[in-house]
């Protein structure tokens, strides 16, 4: 039980690395959002905001350029903001955001609960650990979809031991899954890089 589980931990941080950007020209991984050269966001029409002040988020420019982002919103996308619109951002630019908010005494980061749900203006933050650094996006939730097989019958997770069969004390994982990404109307989405 405990190796399955921790292998569940691996494998939920390897999908969501995919879902931003796996290539599927690798083994393992399958198309992401984000992959450069071919990614959804890549190859889709997807509404592209501002670069990045400097190719970088840091603390001192994040609200100004998340600004930037949320004006490249179509208007028709941003309407929806009390309903399913969220930024999309990775651990780093949530770090430097929570610090740059706490620097003008909006928030003090060392105090913060469970109960605090982050917003930008107005629009709901999801922190997405698998993002890329210097990447967010501004989409509704319902407009972003990812897909699996666990129900199929190609789908299984075995532990196999190995000492019945080579004598070893070892033991070998088995995953086997087929997972995917995809944007329902990708111009309703803004990206940020």
């Amino acid at each position: 039980a405990f190796l399955i589980s921790h292998i569940a931990g691996i494998i939920a941080e390897s999908t969501e690395n995919n879902i931003w950007s796996g290539a599927e020209a690798t083994d393992g991984q399958f198309e992401g959002f984000m992959t450069a050269a071919t990614g959804h966001f890549v190859t889709d029409a997807v509404t592209n905001a501002p670069a990045i002040t400097g190719g970088a988020y840091a603390t001192a420019t994040i609200i100004a350029d998340l600004q930037a982002l949320l004006a490249a919103v179509p208007t028709a996308v941003y309407s929806k903001a009390s309903e399913d619109l969220y930024m999309y951002m990775g651990v780093k630019a949530y770090r430097m955001y929570i610090a740059a908010i706490s620097a003008a005494g909006y928030v003090n980061a060392y105090s913060m609960n469970n109960s605090y749900e982050p917003y930008f203006e107005g629009v709901k933050i999801a922190v997405c650990p698998g993002m890329p650094d210097d990447n967010a996006i501004v989409a509704q939730q319902s407009n972003l979809f990812f897909g699996c097989d666990l129900m199929s019958d190609e789908t299984e997770v075995r532990v196999l031991d190995m000492s019945t069969l080579d004598g070893s004390d070892e033991i070998r994982i088995v995953a086997k899954y087929s997972a995917g990404v995809q944007s329902g109307y990708a111009a309703d989405i803004t990206w940020q890089k």
